[in-house]
């Protein structure tokens, strides 16, 4: 459920413009956020989202179901961050190259 907010919040609010253009025009979002400018501001507007009564869709969640969830929100709408993809590609061939990736225990991916 996670996977499919995120995809669906991944440009909530987007302004037309890339993570670069943020920061030579120095506006508000570039002070307010620093790196990732566009995919905190995504974040934060579902956040405020979430506020809303009646749109928490993660209320019925345990605590620790809700820290994963949004955790996993979270961090799928920072790896949208075009400025982070040839780290994280390096790092996913990294892992498969090695052998090292186990689809029984994916804890092998929490490096990524």
């Amino acid at each position: 459920m996670a996977l499919i907010v995120a995809c669906l919040c991944h440009d909530l609010d987007h302004r037309g413009t890339n993570n670069q253009f943020q920061q030579t025009e120095q506006n508000a979002l570039q002070h307010l956020y620093g790196s990732s400018i566009m995919e905190y501001h995504h974040i934060n507007q579902f956040l405020m989202i979430l506020n809303f009564s009646g749109c928490n869709i993660f209320s019925s969640l345990t605590e620790e179901q809700k820290q994963y969830a949004m955790d996993t929100v979270r961090n799928a709408i920072l790896d949208t961050d075009l400025g982070n993809h040839f780290k994280i590609r390096g790092n996913f061939i990294n892992t498969i190259e090695q052998s090292r990736f186990n689809a029984e225990d994916c804890t092998d991916l929490k490096h990524l």
